[in-house]
């Protein structure tokens, strides 16, 4: 079996393990009606709207596990799809907006910019896919390519969900004027990853989510 043949597999483990539970969920409400039927006071017997609806219940849920292990199926399939169209960056050179950052679950993400010249304060703000201010920090002030970790983490120090964030930063020199601060970067894919938070690219040696891609130049 292929990689992603077991990817898309894999998807569908939940939904079988509710459909397994369902049967036998079923098939004890069966053994159960039916001992009902049998020893119910033939004048009062059971009423045919309740018994009608249980089994409507039954079914109801039935479907909805159906639909689950589809859907589950057909998302297991796009990323396996992702997966195999990203190959085509390995050893491309691309050129990536920085402004965005990929979080993995429970893990630190580095922030990447460069100071035309030497600022006499930076401040980088982080943002969360609903524009939502997570986190201030001072980065590096030294002219020149610049980095710092972010930790994972809101202001009070909970942590916060996998995924995108967006950056700003924002520079001063020692009279108070504003420093244009470029938020982009061209460089060379070496790998690919998939993790809880995406597709990861790795570009000498950081990682960036595959959206942040704004052009690509095919290897030599």
């Amino acid at each position: 079996m292929t990689v992603d043949a077991t990817r898309a597999s894999a998807g569908t483990t939940a939904a079988a393990r509710s459909g397994v539970k369902l049967a036998a969920d079923f098939d004890s409400f069966l053994k159960l009606l039916t001992t009902q039927l049998t020893t119910q006071d033939p004048l009062s017997p059971m009423d045919a709207e309740q018994f009608t609806s249980q089994l409507v219940q039954f079914s109801g849920v039935e479907q909805a596990i159906q639909t689950n292990t589809k859907l589950e199926m057909l998302i297991g399939l796009m990323q396996a799809n992702q997966t195999t169209a990203a190959l085509q960056y390995i050893g491309a050179t691309v050129e990536l907006d920085t402004s965005a950052i990929a979080l993995a679950a429970g893990g630190t993400a580095e922030i990447a910019y460069e100071l035309p010249e030497t600022a006499a304060a930076v401040l980088v703000e982080i943002r969360d896919g609903s524009g939502r201010l997570v986190r201030q920090l001072t980065g590096p002030a030294a002219a020149g390519p610049r980095s710092l970790v972010w930790d994972g983490r809101d202001g009070a120090g909970a942590a916060q969900p996998a995924g995108t964030y967006s950056v700003a930063v924002a520079a001063v020199d020692p009279l108070g004027r504003e420093i244009p601060v470029p938020l982009d970067t061209v460089g060379r894919v070496e790998a690919l990853t998939q993790t809880t938070a995406g597709l990861r690219l790795t570009v000498d040696g950081r990682t960036y989510p595959v959206e942040s891609v704004r052009s690509v130049r095919p290897a030599a």
